[in-house]
């Protein structure tokens, strides 16, 4: 498709070259119509061919989250924020840990499949 696309684009510049050159014998006006033509054509089929990236998950959260609004606080146990920090940290570890191993076994064939 993308190539019927080009030689569309490369065939109507060639044509609106050949136009202005028809009739007005000038072959450089000829050229620089041919590429003015050409570069907005192109320019707007990879506009509308371009896919549009989503940076979004669906149900994402768009406004910004405070860093309290994950605090809770629990009467009689009095435990630190390094504490909690480091506890969270190595159980980001270990998911990553484990993402990358299971990438790895599917990369390599050995996905447990017989």
């Amino acid at each position: 498709m993308y190539f019927l696309l080009g030689l569309m684009v490369l065939g109507l510049a060639v044509l609106a070259g050949g136009q202005v050159w028809a009739v007005t014998g000038s072959i450089t006006s000829a050229w620089l119509v041919g590429g003015a033509v050409f570069v907005l054509l192109a320019w707007l089929v990879r506009g509308l061919t371009k896919k549009k990236r989503v940076d979004r998950l669906v149900g994402e959260v768009q406004e910004g989250l405070d860093e309290s609004e994950f605090t809770t606080l629990v009467p009689g146990q009095n435990i630190s924020q390094d504490r909690v920090q480091k506890q969270v940290l190595r159980q980001s570890e270990q998911a990553a840990y484990l993402i990358r191993s299971m990438l790895q076994a599917k990369k390599s064939g050995k996905s447990g499949r017989s």
